[in-house]
């Protein structure tokens, strides 16, 4: 069952994991993409554009700089819930590895009685013949 948990726990991680590494691939096609506009921009500019080109050129702009915020602010709760879910995961490890190791002992322990059990068998059967052989 403890197994089950961190699995689940383990998954839930890699979602989260996937989930940054998409926003951080957005904010990154985001700044290229600006990157890229302002070189044209500067180009149209060179070449007398119009007004109107260069208005709707620059609210083009505007709006992936708003997309770019807003995909960094959602980068932070993600990884904010990204590194809860770590802690979550490592928890369920860690339960599972005490767990493992509380058997693992509660095993030895039960072992080691059941060889003391047969080993005082044993002796019981030796000084049983012993004794029978004394007698007879």
């Amino acid at each position: 069952m403890r197994e089950s948990l961190e699995h689940r726990e383990e998954l839930l991680l890699q979602n989260a994991n996937h989930r940054v590494a998409q926003v951080q691939d957005e904010i990154e096609i985001c700044a290229r993409e600006l990157q890229e506009r302002a070189i044209k921009l500067q180009t149209r500019m060179a070449q007398e554009a119009f007004a109107s080109e260069l208005e709707f050129a620059l609210s083009v702009d505007r709006a992936l700089e708003g997309r770019q915020r807003t995909l960094r602010t959602d980068l932070k709760k993600l990884e904010h819930l990204r590194e809860q879910q770590r802690e979550r995961y490592q928890k369920a490890r860690r339960e599972r590895e005490t767990l493992e190791a509380i058997r693992r002992q509660e095993l030895e322990i039960h072992r080691r009685g059941e060889q003391r059990r047969s080993q005082r068998e044993m002796d019981d059967e030796f000084l049983r013949r012993r004794d029978f052989q004394r007698r007879g």
